[in-house]
């Protein structure tokens, strides 16, 4: 294992320790006389305390800011002096916004008073979509008495996938189909009468809103379409560059979910699908199946018309006409590109002439396939053609 994959992973399991553990007070890295309160994001000794403000998901590479907030309520002013870090692939910036391992700044706190100390940081390119900490260790002294304040915030980096229809292996649709399970694709949702709302690049779990599913279980997709506060529609997007090629389709199956004993009975799912060419709105409807089958249903999709064109590819998944979407877990496999490969191009050659009886001849001609659409001619002894 390569010591950055070492370090993601370690990253990654830090994340869900600190994010999993109640409140305990437990040494770090074998220092019995550092407590660390894992899960606070604050944390209060004496008449002193020390808080982190919450942070959303971090999508980006930009520079981001967290502000601690240190707060004096003795009698007393307080010297602080504060030690910003993180781990791994997420760095702290100094003053100039170059990357540092610790950052530090002292204050003077009067009595019963308070103070913000924000911090920048930045997550580099290459983190992973995973748990970081960010971590603030503040030394208070108040004459001759000195005390010990820590505070971490776990951070999540959520980086979003590029989307792109560049780069497809046309070359395997033509010889053994492409599957577009584990192609990147954005995962949609709408209600009636509502805009499209993205979920993001290779979406995986439960939307938080409308609580529609989509999850890549292996060979198929488990799929539920939105259903809070009522049924909608769930999509999926594929842009591709498609092949040259007078034949091409799409192969899928779908079904739904077999029913636990007591549940409501399914009225259904309809599963469509759409095509788009460039960046036209307008979508083109090129199958439609409404089905309650709990064995999966194929289907064939003639695409020849987006032969060597950049399109769009959408799969939505709705309850149906009476957008009913009691129990409308359902599944999707297959979502298969083939073709036809044209044949293959031969270099052209010059025209041969044979010599044939009584005075003709022939003239064999390639074509831009070589022989494949090549022609034959013949002459006779005056010049004319002759068939």
């Amino acid at each position: 294992m390569s010591k950055q994959s070492f370090l993601s992973f370690s990253t990654l399991v830090m994340g869900l320790v600190l994010t999993l553990l109640p409140a305990w007070s437990v040494p770090l890295r074998g220092q019995s006389d550092r407590p660390l309160s894992f899960r606070n994001s604050s944390q209060t000794v004496g008449d002193f305390s020390l808080s982190a403000e919450p942070m959303d998901w971090i999508r980006d590479s930009d520079p981001h800011q967290i502000t601690y907030t240190f707060e004096n309520k003795s009698d007393a002013a307080v010297d602080i002096t504060a030690a910003f870090s993180s781990t791994d692939t997420v760095c702290p910036l100094d003053d100039s916004g170059q990357q540092a391992d610790t950052v530090s700044c002292q204050r003077s706190v009067a009595a019963g008073e308070s103070v913000s100390l924000p911090f920048q940081f930045t997550a580099l390119p290459d983190s992973y979509n995973a748990h970081y900490p960010l971590r603030l260790v503040v030394t208070a002294k108040q004459g001759e008495k000195s005390m010990r304040l820590e505070a971490i915030r776990v951070i999540e980096v959520r980086f979003e996938k590029k989307l792109s229809s560049e780069g497809d292996p046309v070359r395997t649709v033509f010889q053994k189909g492409l599957s577009l399970l584990e192609r990147p694709h954005r995962v949609w949702v709408n209600l009636p009468e509502e805009e499209l709302r993205c979920l993001g690049v290779d979406f995986s779990g439960a939307d938080e809103v409308t609580r529609a599913v989509c999850q890549l279980e292996g060979d198929h997709f488990t799929l539920h379409p939105p259903f809070v506060p009522k049924g909608g529609s769930l999509w999926l997007e594929y842009p591709l560059q498609m092949p040259d090629s007078d034949s091409i389709s799409l192969r899928y199956g779908c079904k739904i979910r077999q029913n636990a004993p007591n549940e409501p009975v399914s009225d259904g799912v309809t599963f469509r699908v759409w095509g788009t060419e460039g960046d036209f709105e307008v979508k083109t409807l090129l199958d439609e199946i409404h089905t309650d089958a709990k064995t999966w249903q194929n289907r064939a999709v003639d695409l020849s018309a987006f032969a060597s064109k950049v399109m769009t590819l959408w799969i939505e998944i709705s309850p149906g006409p009476k957008n009913n979407p009691t129990c409308d877990g359902c599944g999707l496999q297959g979502l298969t590109l083939s073709a036809l490969a044209p044949p293959a191009k031969e270099p052209v050659i010059d025209p041969v002439d044979f010599a044939l009886a009584d005075g003709f001849t022939a003239r064999v001609t390639s074509g831009e396939y070589g022989l494949f659409d090549g022609t034959i001619t013949r002459t006779a002894p005056d010049g004319r053609r002759v068939t």
